[in-house]
């Protein structure tokens, strides 16, 4: 049978271009998301309004990210949605500078006075066109990448991170001297040099299966009659946790050949047989995939919970001011680039499970942290330490996540797979997050809201490990059942 090729970018594309794209996007997000809502907060929005926008925003975001990235696969025009999406978010962005200030009462309401809907609004239309970006970005990183060498992901995403942390730190200390609205012209002037480096570089994103993988006629009448079968399959380090749903060409004569997967064979996808759209979604009905979403849902929702109300916690709790939130964020980043960097290593090491459960006890000490400086009323600057364990615990679960929807995919949906996780983790987690933040907050205060934290992320981490521990028990071969084609 015919060997499968590995996914690969075209030969011109320069290895630079995707650190240049990550630290772009991220430099204007890091302007920006950070103090968000500290920017509603100066427009007169109440708590109880900011936790129902923070909500909100991330549910819209769970359904577009997909709707957006299957168009993306369909239409094979990534470039164009990704340009037009970014443009689009530009502009409004900037007419968050005209929103007149308001003043609601405090109240654990969450139904909003209808002063506050244009902003609504205005959050709405800004979360559906952002949507595609980090998934489009995701995808072209990784096939630049080239298949064989996914696991250097975190080399490329962690100049993602030093945009963030440069940009963050520099805005916080801008916003003291100047004015709030130094976050929007921020993410406006990098996105418009990110417009540009997209449009003028040879940004491309295959259909997951290459120029080079349609056989001409000659070569299709020489070939032997094939079988595409669908079979469940474990790779190398990853045996305990990763399983996804591979096409394999093959030839009647050699099928117990195939019968298992061979070592080279398990990371390289067939490029001839392509599952239709609902059988690829099968593969999110597998166990492995079904704890992972889990862990990812519930580590969405505390990530969520801490982007959006850390900095209203401390500048109500201990009143720190803006300039100490600032500081805050290369705290919050540092570690991330060591871990960004040596993630391929990290993935050899412990295993994606091994990342993820290590990622969830991260996550778990942090909370407790943040209980611990609100039930003593320590000082502000006692958060910069805490903020550490950012780096660590961010890091390891968004680098294996990405690696996990990527070998999960099948050819052509490469950025739907980048798509569903972003939607579980940044999308339907930080709704819940936003639901759950907004209303402890303003009804029990925000060292009960992160205490409320710790049961979930517990549970979360006994799941998932009690569910790697069944996996890797020898029945687990019979929990994969291969998918049929019709």
């Amino acid at each position: 049978p015919r060997p499968a090729r590995p996914l690969r970018m075209a030969p011109s594309l320069h290895p630079v271009l995707p650190k240049v794209i990550y630290f772009l996007y991220f430099c204007g997000y890091g302007c920006f998301s950070p103090y968000l809502n500290l920017f509603y907060r100066s427009r007169g929005l109440s708590t109880a309004t900011i936790g129902m926008i923070g909500s909100l925003l991330p549910l819209i975001n769970f359904f577009a990210t997909p709707l957006w990235t299957m168009y993306a696969d369909h239409s094979k025009k990534h470039k164009l949605i990704l340009i037009l999406t970014l443009v689009a978010t530009i502009m409004i962005q900037c007419m968050y500078v005209v929103v007149p200030e308001i003043e609601e009462e405090e109240t654990t309401e969450i139904i909003p006075s209808i002063s506050v809907l244009p902003l609504i609004g205005l959050s709405i239309l800004n979360s559906v066109l952002n949507a595609p970006g980090g998934p489009l970005i995701d995808t072209f990183a990784l096939q630049a990448l080239g298949r064989d060498n996914s696991e250097n992901y975190g080399k490329q995403r962690m100049w993602g991170a030093i945009g963030w942390g440069i940009s963050s730190f520099l805005t916080g200390m801008f916003i003291d001297n100047l004015s709030i609205n130094i976050l929007i012209y921020g993410f406006a002037l990098f996105e418009i040099i990110l417009v540009v480096v997209i449009y003028v570089s040879p940004f491309k994103i295959d259909d997951g299966c290459g120029a080079e993988s349609t056989p001409s006629k000659e070569q299709q009448e020489q070939e032997p009659k094939s079988t595409s079968i669908s079979l469940s399959v474990m790779d190398g380090d990853l045996a305990r946790d990763e399983a996804f749903t591979m096409c394999v060409n093959m030839d009647h004569r050699d099928q117990d050949a195939y019968s298992m997967p061979d070592e080279k064979e398990a990371d390289t996808r067939d490029v001839y047989a392509k599952p239709s759209f609902l059988q690829s979604l099968k593969i999110l009905l597998t166990p492995a995939m079904g704890a992972f979403i889990f862990v990812a849902l519930s580590l969405g929702v505390v990530q969520n919970i801490i982007s959006g109300f850390l900095f209203l916690y401390l500048k109500d709790h201990f009143h720190a001011s803006t300039e100490m939130m600032g500081a805050s964020m290369p705290f919050s980043v540092i570690l991330e680039l060591p871990f960004f960097f040596f993630s391929q290593a990290i993935m050899k090491r412990l295993g994606v499970a091994g990342c993820i459960i290590l990622a969830n006890g991260v996550y778990v000490v942090r909370i407790f942290l943040y209980v611990l400086m609100g039930y003593f009323n320590v000082s502000p600057w006692f958060d910069l330490p805490v903020e550490l364990l950012h780096g660590l615990g961010y890091t390891l679960i968004w680098t294996s996540g990405v690696k996990y929807a990527n070998d999960s995919a099948p050819p052509g949906l490469e950025s739907t797979m980048q798509g569903v996780f972003n939607a579980v983790f940044s999308g339907f987690g930080s709704f819940l997050g936003g639901i759950m933040g907004g209303l402890l907050y303003t009804g029990c205060g925000p060292v009960v809201m992160f205490a409320s934290c710790l049961p979930l992320l517990v549970l979360s981490l006994v799941v998932f490990s009690s569910m790697q521990k069944y996996l890797s028990s020898p029945s687990r071969g019979a929990m994969y059942k291969p998918l049929t084609n019709t």
